[in-house]
Formats: structure tokens, C-alpha cells, sequence
């Protein structure tokens, strides 16, 4: 039975590191350059006993894999100490820095350097613009890190993350073992093959180039998400900040034809005014009660779907905003390309396109016969190192049919891209449009509520002096209400309109690493 523990044990005397076995091995030593250079000079291979075994196959594996990080550390502490020796001849012409700490040897693909954890995007709303409440913000801050799809989309950066580093290992060698038993005695013929690409014809780097795209189409997705859910999130906070203050002006007025349907009831059992004066008083209170009823209902399933949104029913929706009229949108003239610039869903189409260029590559590439450098080892013919032509037709010129549904697929990417920038500028038009006209009808309607209420006010004088009809009344207390619910509205939208410009151009941002 084979050792499967090595010991790495240095030498002195020569500055070698050898891998010794405990006992009798394949392998007897691998034997470091005394120039200190880091290259293997000599590989001793000694006849192995009679009797193989897959055992003895994962003792020369393990000792090949265990030595690696050996041969890289006394390299580097080989250029560790003559570095220091340097350093000692120039005397005290100037301060010596401590010596940096070797970093330790890693095997495989090498791990993309990066600011933070791909999968863990920073969040913060706290630059919010003034029009923007505290508790919209502190509601999207939940939303971005608790919501479900947000959830999932972090996940699939994750996932898209070891879907790239699984590529890159492709271009590592591929070890292959297999156990087989032959004869009347059911003898053991363990066989061994190594296998690394030379040659495939560019689809290692197309297949790498692809999985990279995926990562950034992942990463895009998950902003889309993201500002989807602020900019709905948004929608609907404005939505019942206008509800609320719509049930209020209605309640208000429903008051006030309460208290005129008591005043005509009066005037009536006293014979001043004809019964259809009352009639007309109750109908209005009717309809201003239907529209009453509308506006709790349109509120509450409101801030019931926004509780499902924050995922907390007891949430702090805070006062109604209160509307500045000075509220300015500068830089008009570049906010369309701030939105083209800064959109993830372009972003996201952007990425599945440079995937799909990189599939139609790796599509060719399979065409072509992939070229691999080879060892095997059996008993029946030993050790064999070669090279091997590998050409895999996989059914007729379906390989040629791949190519033509990749490239297939890339203009459907491509069609995509261009219907979502056609989609983008219409939806900021539709905003900015929506901006200047509420702002416009929030004006008009601020000096039609204060005429309407005078109106009204002065209708009601002159009805009981006996200048105006019941009718005339009833009408401009109508069109009081018509007055306020509209610069209620208009208030709103131009609120609510400004943070949507400022979502979905960038100006309002939440993710701290944003390339904008």
C-alpha cells in the first residue's frame, strides 16, 4: 500500500525542496533550481513495484498537486532574500521598509479584482432630491434590499460569477481515471489520462468572453430591478399622497352640502323654499358621497399595496408633501442622453449582445477540430504523451446550423436594443410632458380655487338675500370642489413627475459604484 501523504521537506544543504514519499512511490523527488530561478531541472522517475493499483495513481496526483504551492513558495522566498541581501549592501543610505509578506500560492484561474463582491452592489438613497419625502426614501432603501426579485437578481450575479470563474477553469487540464477489471481473475487495470487544450480554435475565449457578458448582463438586471421597483415604488407613494388629499377636499365639501341640505330641510318646514330645492341639495350630497366612497377605496388598496411593497404593514407613510412652485428641472437639453446613458435595461441589451457575438464565436469555433495535449497511462501499454486532434461533428452540419440560429439570435438582441431606446425616450418625453403641464395647471388651479371658493362664498350671500337661486348655490359649490381636487392633482403629478425624471436619469441614484 502507497503513502497518500507526502512530506515536503526542505534541504539545507542545498536550498532544494524535495517530495519524499514514506514509502516506496512512483516519484521519488522533484528538485528545485539551486539558481533560484523557480524551474523544475529534474524529475526522477523510478520503476514503480509490480503491483498497481488506483491507489497508487492518487499518490502520484496528490503528490504533484501538494508540491505546487511548495515549488512557488521557495521561489519566492528565494527573491525574498535577495531582496534583502540588496538592501543590506547599500548600507544606511536610506531607511529600510519592512519586507512584504509573500501572499500565498493559488492554483487555478485568477480571481477578477474588484472594489466590492460582485452580488453584494451598494445601496444608498440618501441623496435624494429636496422634492423627494423621508419616508420615500427610507421606503425605497427597504424595498432595494428586502424585495424578493431583488433578492434573486443578487443571486443571479452570484450565480453568473461562478459561471465565469467555471469557464476559466477550462483551460486547465482535465484529469480522467478509470478502473477496469479484466481477465478469469478479475485483475484490477487501473488507467490514468491528462488532458490540456492547445489549440481550439478561439472557443475557450469566446465560451470566457460570454460568461463575462452574462455576469454584466446579471449585474445590469439587478439595476433594473432596482429602479423598476423605485420608480413604481414612487408611482404609488405620489398615488396616495393625491388619494389622501382628494378624500380630505371631499370630506370637507360633503360637510358643507351636509350642513346646506339642513339649512334647506329648515327653510322648507318654514315654507321659504320649494321642496325641489331639498331634492337637489340630497342629490348632490349623493354623488359627493359616491366620490367620497371612491377615494377611501382607490387609498386604501393603495397602502395596502404599498405595504406589500415595504413588506411591513405598520410602515409610516408619513404627511402629505407639501408642493414648492419653484421646483426647477435643469439641464433639459441633455436629459434624454442621461437617460439613454444610464438605463440598465440598455445596459442589459448592451451585455446580451456582446454574449451573443462571443456565441456566434464559440458556434464557429466548434466547426474547427480542437487540438489537446495528452498523457495516458495503463498497464497494458504504459506511459504515452501526445498530441491529439479531437473533431466532433455532433450529427451532420448541425454544428453549421448552430451558427446560422446563433447569429439568429444576435439580431433578435440587437432588434431589442433599439426598441428599448425607441421605449426609453418615449417614456421620458411622457414625463417631462407631464412635468411642464402640471406645473402649469397647478398655477391656473391655485388662482381658480381661491376665485371659485369667493364665488361660492358670494352666491350664498345673495341667495339668502334673495339675488341668486338654490341651483346657482349648488353649482358653485361644486365647482369650488372641481378647483381644489384639480391643483390637488396637478400638485402631485408635478411632484411625482420630477422624481421619475430624476430616476431615470441617473440624477437621483442609488448605487454608490454607478459608473454615471
Amino acid at each position: 500500500m502507497h503513502h497518500l501523504l507526502p512530506v515536503v521537506t526542505p534541504d539545507p544543504t542545498w536550498g532544494e525542496r524535495r517530495v519524499v514519499c514514506n514509502y516506496v512511490c512512483c516519484v521519488d523527488a522533484f528538485a528545485l533550481s539551486s539558481t533560484r530561478e523557480g524551474k523544475i531541472v529534474s524529475v526522477s522517475i523510478f520503476k514503480s513495484p509490480p503491483l498497481k493499483s488506483a491507489v497508487s495513481i492518487a499518490s502520484l496526483a496528490a503528490i504533484m498537486v501538494m508540491s505546487a504551492p511548495a515549488w512557488a513558495q521557495q521561489a519566492m522566498a528565494s527573491s525574498a532574500t535577495t531582496n534583502l541581501d540588496s538592501a543590506a549592501a547599500a548600507g544606511d543610505a536610506a531607511p529600510m521598509a519592512p519586507p512584504a509578506t509573500p501572499s500565498a500560492a493559488a492554483y487555478g484561474p485568477p480571481v477578477v479584482q474588484q472594489s466590492a463582491p460582485r452580488g453584494e452592489v451598494a445601496i444608498d438613497w440618501q441623496q435624494a432630491p429636496a422634492v423627494a419625502p423621508p419616508a420615500l426614501v427610507q421606503a425605497l432603501d427597504l424595498i432595494s434590499r428586502n424585495y424578493p426579485s431583488v433578492r434573486g437578481a443578487r443571486a443571479a450575479i452570484r450565480a453568473a460569477t461562478s459561471d465565469v470563474r467555471g469557464a476559466q477553469w477550462q483551460r486547465f487540464p482535465n484529469v480522467s481515471v478509470q478502473t477496469s477489471f479484466v481477465g478469469t481473475g478479475n485483475t484490477v487495470a487501473p488507467s490514468v489520462s491528462v488532458s490540456a487544450p492547445v489549440w481550439t480554435a478561439g472557443r475557450l475565449g469566446a465560451t470566457i468572453k460570454r460568461a463575462r457578458a452574462a455576469l454584466d448582463a446579471s449585474e445590469a438586471q439587478y439595476r433594473e430591478v432596482v429602479l423598476g421597483l423605485a420608480v413604481d415604488t414612487t408611482q404609488l407613494y405620489f398615488d396616495i399622497a393625491r388619494l389622501t388629499r382628494r378624500e380630505a377636499m371631499i370630506a370637507e365639501s360633503l360637510e358643507e352640502h351636509r350642513a346646506l341640505v339642513a339649512s334647506m330641510e329648515r327653510r322648507v318646514a318654514q315654507e321659504v323654499s320649494p321642496l325641489a330645492d331639498l331634492e337637489l341639495a340630497r342629490s348632490r350630497v349623493a354623488q359627493i358621497e359616491q366620490e367620497y366612497a371612491v377615494a377611501k377605496a382607490q387609498r386604501q388598496a393603495s397602502l395596502y399595496a404599498f405595504a406589500e411593497l415595504v413588506n411591513d404593514p405598520s410602515f409610516n407613510i408619513g404627511n402629505v408633501p407639501q408642493y414648492k412652485p419653484d421646483i426647477q428641472l435643469t439641464g433639459r437639453a441633455t436629459l434624454m442622453d442621461e437617460a439613454l446613458g444610464y438605463d440598465p435595461t440598455l445596459q442589459r441589451l448592451q451585455a446580451q449582445i456582446m454574449a451573443g457575438r462571443a456565441e456566434v464565436s464559440a458556434t464557429k469555433a466548434s466547426i474547427f477540430p480542437q487540438l489537446n495535449a495528452q498523457y495516458t497511462y495503463n498497464d497494458y501499454v504504459g506511459s504515452r504523451v501526445g498530441l491529439v486532434a479531437t473533431l466532433d461533428t455532433a450529427g451532420g452540419l448541425s454544428r453549421f446550423s448552430a451558427v446560422s440560429s446563433a447569429r439568429a439570435r444576435l439580431d433578435t438582441a440587437t432588434a431589442q436594443l433599439s426598441t428599448a431606446q425607441r421605449q426609453i425616450r418615449q417614456r421620458i418625453n411622457n414625463d417631462l410632458t407631464e412635468f411642464d403641464s402640471a406645473q402649469a395647471r397647478a398655477a391656473v388651479s391655485r388662482d381658480a380655487s381661491f376665485t371659485s371658493n369667493n364665488v361660492s362664498q358670494s352666491y350664498m350671500r345673495q341667495f339668502i338675500a334673495g339675488r341668486r337661486s338654490w341651483l346657482d348655490v349648488m353649482n358653485s359649490l361644486r365647482e369650488t370642489l372641481s378647483a381644489r381636487l384639480g391643483q390637488a392633482d396637478a400638485e402631485i403629478s408635478a411632484m411625482s413627475s420630477f422624481v421619475r425624471l430624476s430616476l431615470r436619469t441617473g440624477r437621483w441614484t442609488p448605487f454608490v459604484d454607478s459608473s454615471k
